[in-house]
């Protein structure tokens, strides 16, 4: 017969050997036990934590340390539920998932939680320290994020010869990025770059105001949700999924819940809504305070940071016209790809095998940032994210192609605009055919070329335009629209002609 353990006992135990925490999830309430070390020193992994107080692997280690407790649910349940009473009483574990900044004067250190026991201390002066994730330090795991573990992190260092060139994401994914399309203005090399810039500066939000946002467009079929799938999947894990977009409004309603509670965030297939998102994704973009309704019957207000890293996927974007959204996103464009040996699963399966060694590139790389402040003057809006992610990029030796991809982005955002609209793309090539011949048109004959353009570009495209040919009277307040509100593809201007009549003069501006 086994003899009767304290229940006050095992709790003292359990304190003396870690911590006892309770989270409130998706699932409810539940207790759990963050032991400070492995509890089998020739096996550490055999009961990893955090252990659910309660389950086999609790009950076990019960066993272990009093060897009279059989490991059944029954005879453990007055221990657990003793541990849970002292879970319970306000030691209460936050769920938050960012990095953190101290703010005490130049020495920053970016804290960032990697699984329920211990946060990762990035510090400025390159120094990375693990720190005890309790209810002193209290930071949020993203929801379905697999923990990355301090003694793989240890082992991966023994892997990584130079953190900062980030080989290990481009083993993963970014050497087998599809092709960018040919009337784009990056190449393989600038394409590759950017995607390297947008992870290289998931950990800096700490220090940057604002990052921008990546925007992956392409027909369907291009690969761009499987890439955003396998960026996802890098930071998040095998439990991240892409998830389905809802329409219009509700678009941009579910990207900002996200972005203020989540450290990356993707919002798939951003196509069919308002242009009024607009004001809204650059909000995000700059990492400004934005405001969402409590509960949608009631008038309450909270507001939230926009924090997230984000990934925009679309096909044709009608609403990234402007240029004040245009200077905020960083836009790779698709070609559709050809046949691969390698399936979906294959490429997510080498993107789980690369994550950890990922993952200490993006930690040591950050650490380079806080460590080589203050690179020469940057040529993005960016100017704290473009300094730092320069520092990792000259670190890395992949500058050049950053500075290359970052040099062409102008040009990227223009070739962009008029892939996005077959009206501002008729317009574009119309102002690049006259470059050296500008002239003033009325608006009868800018119609009458628009629509010929349009009917030529849908022939090559095989697209479906089913509002059939725009009537003059729409054409022209199209005109206006983009006179007032600018087009990041042409600028175009009104005047007076010689016989009183207006006219327009189109420029490309690239």
């Amino acid at each position: 017969m086994p003899v009767k353990i304290p229940a006050d006992r095992v709790v003292d135990w359990l304190l003396d050997t870690g911590e006892l925490v309770h989270v409130t999830g998706d699932e409810g309430m539940a207790a759990y036990w963050l032991p400070q070390e492995g509890l089998n020193p020739d096996n550490p992994a055999t009961f990893r934590a955090p252990i659910k107080v309660g389950s086999q692997r609790f009950r076990l280690a019960l066993r272990e340390a009093f060897p009279s407790i059989m490991p059944t649910r029954s005879r453990t349940k007055d221990y657990a539920e003793a541990a849970e009473a002292h879970a319970y009483g306000g030691r209460a574990l936050t769920e938050v998932g960012w990095s953190d900044s101290d703010g005490r004067g130049t020495e920053r250190v970016i804290r960032i939680a990697i699984n329920l026991t211990t946060v990762v201390a990035i510090h400025a002066n390159g120094q990375v320290t693990a720190e005890p994730n309790g209810q002193h330090n209290l930071y949020r795991l993203p929801a379905k994020f697999e923990p990355i573990w301090w003694s793989d992190l240890a082992a991966a260092a023994a892997r990584v010869p130079n953190p900062c060139a980030l080989n290990a994401v481009r083993t993963a994914l970014a050497d087998d990025l599809p092709a960018p399309v040919a009337q784009g203005a990056l190449s393989p090399a600038d394409q590759t770059a950017t995607v390297l810039s947008w992870w290289a500066g998931l950990l800096l939000e700490p220090v940057c105001r604002g990052r921008p946002m990546l925007v992956m467009l392409g027909e369907p079929g291009s690969g761009k949700t499987l890439t955003a799938q396998l960026l996802g999947t890098l930071y998040y894990g095998e439990g991240f999924e892409v998830g389905g977009g809802a329409g219009g409004s509700r678009a941009v309603k579910d990207l900002l819940a996200s972005v203020v509670h989540v450290p990356v965030a993707v919002a798939d297939d951003l196509t069919n809504v308002k242009r009024e998102a607009i004001d809204t994704l650059c909000r995000v973009a700059t990492g400004s305070e934005v405001q969402l309704a409590t509960l949608h019957e009631t008038m309450h207000l909270s507001t939230f940071k926009a924090r997230a890293a984000t990934i925009l996927t679309s096909a044709r974007p009608e609403w990234a016209l402007r240029d004040d959204l245009l200077t905020r996103i960083l836009p790779v464009r698709f070609d559709k790809p050809g046949a691969s040996p390698l399936t979906s699963q294959d490429r997510i399966d080498r993107v789980l095998q690369h994550r950890v060694d990922a993952w200490y590139e993006l930690i040591m790389a950050t650490a380079s940032a806080l460590m080589h402040r203050g690179r020469p003057t940057p040529l993005t809006r960016f100017e704290d994210w473009e300094a730092n992610v320069r520092t990792i990029a000259a670190v890395g030796g992949w500058e050049a192609g950053l500075v290359s991809a970052l040099s062409r982005m102008p040009t990227q955002r223009v070739r962009l605009a008029a892939y996005t609209s077959l009206e501002v793309g008729a317009l574009y090539a119309i102002a690049c055919d006259f470059r050296d011949n500008p002239r003033a048109w009325t608006v009868a004959e800018l119609y009458d070329l628009v629509m010929e353009r349009m009917g030529a570009m849908l022939s090559e495209d095989q697209r479906y335009r089913p509002s059939g040919r725009m009537r003059i009277q729409e054409f022209s307040k199209f005109l206006r629209r983009v006179e007032s509100e600018g087009s990041s593809a042409v600028t175009l201007r009104s005047c007076p002609g010689d016989d009183g009549t207006q006219r327009w003069t189109i420029t490309p501006k690239a």
